[in-house]
């Protein structure tokens, strides 16, 4: 079975994210790190084996978010 890798949206704060995230996980692993203008605007890591991808976006909603209606 293939593996799902889950991406993160941060609003700018990226390596601040992944950095508490393996702070609290002893196993945690930065994989890589892609940094454009000296900051932080992708990364991979693995926490307790899960890998995960980063990213530092700067967008903003367009639409207020709500709960499913049904």
């Amino acid at each position: 079975m293939p593996k799902i890798t889950p991406f993160l949206w941060f609003d700018g704060r990226a390596e601040e994210a992944m950095n508490f995230y393996a702070s609290i996980f002893k196993d945690a692993k930065v994989l890589n790190v892609g940094r454009k203008d000296g900051k932080l605007f992708v990364a991979t890591f693995e926490l307790l084996g899960q890998r995960f991808m980063g990213k530092a976006l700067r967008g903003r909603r367009t639409r207020k978010m709500r709960l499913a209606e049904g």
